[in-house]
């Protein structure tokens, strides 16, 4: 085989090798973790608008409700691992309209993880919600500092002083009508006559001679 042969043999293998040497060179691209789930504020679905925000690192990916994917009430967020970032097993967080919730996942390279979020907590009946602003909180069970809302249940509330005596009640129904005097008179005359009869008889019995 001549020299030129032999050179075109081998630019030829070079051709059709170096494509697949490039390839294998370059790492595989890098695929994402998903994150999904429902998202609910005091209890009840988030309504369209609510803003779903994730942060990593330096990254950070906000989705506005409802997503297109699931719909009302649902997130979808996919964040990415920058070049050069090692994000494998770190904590994200997420923030509801710009309020920290307590829910945090952990990031998976190539990972699709449901966490549903909640902003505050279902209230129940009886509860008492306000808004604490100005003022010296300290260590209250149910604060949350997030929301800057405290929570007592109605058994942790203090008995009221007694109040006033209230308004004299409406009157009552009339009641049934009375029976007839005259009646009653008569009856009451009537035993009085029988019980004298009775004693004069006595009384004429005893004169009687034997």
């Amino acid at each position: 085989m001549s020299k030129l042969r032999l050179l075109a043999l081998v630019a030829v293998v070079a051709l059709v090798l170096f494509p697949a040497l490039a390839l294998a060179a370059e790492p595989p691209p890098e695929r994402p973790c998903k994150f999904f789930g429902t998202v609910t504020a005091e209890g009840v679905e988030a309504p369209a608008g609510t803003e779903v925000t994730a942060v990593i690192g330096n990254t950070t990916t906000s989705v506005t409700l409802p997503t297109v994917e699931y719909g009302s009430g649902w997130y979808f967020v996919l964040i990415d691992q920058p070049p050069g970032q090692a994000y494998e097993g770190k904590e994200v967080t997420f923030l509801v309209n710009g309020s920290l919730v307590e829910q945090k996942g952990q990031w998976t390279l190539g990972g699709i993880l449901r966490l549903d979020l909640s902003l505050g907590e279902a209230q129940g009946p009886g509860d008492c919600v306000c808004r604490i602003t100005g003022v010296e909180i300290g260590n209250v069970t149910g604060y949350n500092a997030t929301t800057g809302k405290i929570t007592l249940k109605q058994s942790d509330l203090p008995q009221g002083a007694k109040g006033d005596k209230g308004d004299q009640g409406i009157q009552g129904l009339k009641g049934e009508a009375g029976k007839d005097a005259n009646m009653v008179m008569g009856i009451v005359a009537i035993v009085i006559a029988v019980i004298a009869l009775f004693l004069a008889a006595v009384v004429m019995l005893r004169k009687k001679p034997a």
